[in-house]
Formats: C-alpha cells, sequence, structure tokens
C-alpha cells in the first residue's frame, strides 16, 4: 500500500464516521500538549513499523494473493 492509498483510506474513514475522527483527533492533541515526548515517541514508532512493514513487503515481492499461483491447484 502506498502513501496516497493510506491517506484516501484515511479520509473515507473521517468521512464516515465524524465524531470517532474528532474524538481521536482531541485524543491526540491532547496527549501531544501534555506528553509531548511521548507523542512523537509513538509517532516515529509508527513510521519505523510502516517502514519496516514496507521494507519486508519488498523483500519478499508481495504483490498480493491473487497474482500468484498457488501449486496443485487450478
Amino acid at each position: 500500500m502506498d502513501i496516497n492509498a493510506l491517506i484516501e483510506k484515511t479520509e473515507s474513514l473521517v468521512q464516515a464516521n465524524p465524531v470517532a475522527a474528532a474524538a481521536a483527533a482531541l485524543v491526540l492533541l491532547f496527549v501531544l500538549w501534555r506528553w509531548p515526548k511521548f507523542f512523537f515517541a509513538v509517532v516515529v514508532f509508527t513510521l519505523f513499523s510502516f517502514g519496516v512493514m514496507k521494507f519486508f513487503a519488498w523483500l519478499t515481492g508481495a504483490t498480493g494473493l491473487e497474482h500468484k499461483k498457488i501449486p496443485f491447484i487450478e
């Protein structure tokens, strides 16, 4: 999944659930205001995890199961 797809999915989730999105935004703003080091640590951890996931997907050539032929099943 590329960044554009992630942004589009997030945007559609926010449009479908505005109350939950507002609550999540308020919680994130509160954490940013109250514990900025913790907030940025979570952001860095999330970006690192996303990068590791993308690296392993690239390393294994994962493009989706629909493109792979499973042996012995036709």
